[in-house]
């Protein structure tokens, strides 16, 4: 007996089963899941800017606390090069005054020996003898040897040529014009002191100001820095409360609602009961 064929293929479409309409405990449910999600991104924003405003700010005070730190060095530095100058310039003063001083001194010295060795060059007030030698008178030759001889005898003694030491009288003026001189040094060496010490005190009075500056800056940095602070705890403080607000608020609507459609069910189904019992008592008084 032969087998009977197969039957043709045929395509069946898979049955798809179209989405049951959403109730709307569902429909409020789903948006509220959207609410809250939108309510979480919008919170995550805000936080997020609320960062970046802190970090720029602790930038800007990180900035203004290491200019404010260049600034005093800054100062310190160009004081500090102001009083090494001072002092070199000082120095170098003193070191001319001293040199000029020990100047005087040995000039003064020197004049004192001149004028203790002036005698020893003095001439001699003693007239040198001339010498005669005997001449024979035996040739011309000799003759004119001999008087040769006799006129370079007869020739004085001289000293050597020298300034002529100063009288006595003129010892006092020497010394007083030295004196003089130097008590002229020792008064612009006080002077250019007085005017150190000026120039000294001046110095400080400006590294004083320098510094209760720096005090200043420091103090209000510090304020700065505490009102920052006291910006931030706030800030956290009010994140934290909006946190709680928001989660208050979202717990009680998630109470509230099914509460709420709970309550609803309850009222539509004791309606219908009653319009059912309503018609079963009207039909039963019909008969």
């Amino acid at each position: 007996m032969p087998s009977e064929p197969p039957p043709p293929y045929t395509y069946s479409k898979p049955l798809v089963e179209k989405p049951a309409p959403l109730t709307p405990v569902e429909k409020a449910a789903e948006q509220l899941a959207l609410r809250k999600e939108e309510m979480k991104l919008g919170l995550w924003a805000e936080i997020k800017l609320k960062m970046e405003n802190e970090l720029e700010l602790e930038r800007l005070a990180d900035n203004e606390r290491y200019r404010a730190k260049q600034e005093a060095r800054d100062n310190k530095g160009a004081l500090d090069w102001v009083l090494e100058f001072a002092l070199g310039f000082a120095c170098a003063v003193l070191i001319f005054l001293c040199v000029a001083a020990g100047g005087m001194v040995m000039i003064e010295a020197a004049e004192r020996m001149a004028y203790t060795m002036a005698p020893l060059f003095l001439p001699t007030t003693a007239p040198i003898r001339p010498t005669r030698k005997a001449c024979s008178s035996a040739s011309m030759s000799s003759v004119i040897s001999c008087s040769s001889n006799s006129s370079s005898s007869t020739t004085p003694l001289t000293p050597r040529a020298s300034s002529p030491a100063p009288s006595i009288e003129e010892t006092p003026t020497a010394y007083e014009k030295a004196d003089a001189a130097l008590s002229k040094v020792s008064q612009e060496f006080a002077r250019e002191i007085a005017r150190l010490e000026l120039e000294k005190v001046e110095l400080q009075r400006q590294k004083a100001d320098l510094q209760g500056e720096c005090d200043k800056l420091e103090t209000a940095l510090h304020n700065a820095n505490q009102v920052t602070e006291k910006k931030r705890l706030t800030e956290q403080e009010r994140k934290r409360q909006e946190k709680q607000d928001a989660v208050l608020i979202a717990g009680g609507i998630l109470l509230v609602i099914p509460v709420m459609f709970l309550a609803i069910t309850i009222l539509v189904t004791e309606w219908v009961t009653g319009v059912r019992m309503l018609l079963w008592a009207v039909r039963v008084a019909r008969g």
